[in-house]
């Protein structure tokens, strides 16, 4: 499963995720896109505001 797709699970915008987890919706796009890789501490924020482990969404980010 993708980040946007766990981001939709969980009924959020990429603004609302942004808001919650501290940063801005571009780095949330970002992540999205592939185009950067969160830090472990934002990993760790943007999984509990999805209701999601860490390793689940860390395997979002694996090539």
């Amino acid at each position: 499963m993708s980040l946007k797709e766990f981001r939709l699970n969980a009924n959020l915008t990429q603004e609302e995720l942004a808001k919650r987890v501290g940063l801005k919706k571009n780095t949330i796009c970002a992540y999205e896109k592939g185009k950067r890789n969160p830090t472990i501490k934002n990993l760790s924020k943007v999984a509990n505001a999805l209701g999601v482990s860490v390793e689940k969404l860390l395997k979002c980010f694996e090539k």
